[in-house]
């Protein structure tokens, strides 16, 4: 792009980062940004990342200051969300939660692939004002599913009716797991969502008898077509 557009995406070199328990800050006077250096996420589960941001006194931020969030790719930089009071954009997979006039350069990834590994950086832009946090690059890391679901313990008495709570590993609001019961017993079965958690579980209802000791049950959850987990728990049936 010619004229305003260079202007627009003009990279600013600033030196080093600080290291700040953990997270990194960017200084140069009145412009400060502080976030998580490293983030990993796993495919088809999600993370939060907090984010926050200063600029000088004489920086006015309105709610028309667009925040950016750009991947570096090759050198090349590549928007993956911005937002401000009239429009948002997302990849659909990287989303930009914060409120940009108040400092809030937040964001949320979702179910990323693992080619959405590397690094980003955020840049503000108004009228005024075009400024880029460079040295403040946070390295996403994507990695493959390995989380399994987790199946409540609860006695197992013959004869004794008893429920089975199987928990997902995925609490991310726009993905919804299916859930399957597999091994020699069956009973009724529901599936519920904890909205406050975004914690997805299935029930199972059943009466335990002593022929099925040391037998085995699995809880099976898909998050998508290729992508699932299971767990096995072996129950330990007592008499009456």
């Amino acid at each position: 792009m010619a004229g305003a557009g260079q202007e627009a995406y003009k990279i600013l070199h600033l030196g080093q980062g600080i290291k700040i328990q953990g997270n990194t800050c960017e200084w140069l006077p009145g412009y400060s940004i502080y976030t998580r250096s490293r983030v990993t996420v796993q495919r088809g589960l999600c993370v939060h990342v907090p984010c926050s941001f200063t600029v000088p006194n004489n920086v006015w931020l309105s709610t028309d200051t667009t925040g950016i969030w750009h991947k570096d790719i090759g050198g090349i930089s590549v928007i993956v969300a911005l937002k401000n009071r009239d429009k948002q954009r997302t990849t659909g997979r990287f989303y930009f939660t914060g409120d940009v006039s108040s400092g809030d350069c937040s964001y949320y990834i979702e179910d990323p692939w693992l080619l959405e590994s590397g690094t980003y950086f955020f840049r503000i832009e108004d009228a005024s004002t075009k400024f880029t946090y460079e040295d403040i690059q946070p390295s996403v890391t994507v990695t493959e599913f390995t989380d399994k679901p987790t199946i409540s313990s609860p006695r197992l008495v013959e004869g004794k009716e008893v429920t089975l709570t199987c928990t997902s590993p995925s609490t991310c609001p726009h993905i919804r797991p299916r859930f399957s019961w597999e091994g020699e017993i069956t009973g009724r079965r529901e599936e519920i969502k904890v909205d406050v958690s975004q914690t997805f579980q299935s029930r199972i209802t059943f009466t335990p008898r002593e022929v099925r000791h040391r037998s085995s049950i699995y809880c099976r959850v898909i998050l998508k077509q290729d992508l699932a987990t299971v767990e096995k728990q072996t129950l330990n049936v007592e008499c009456k």
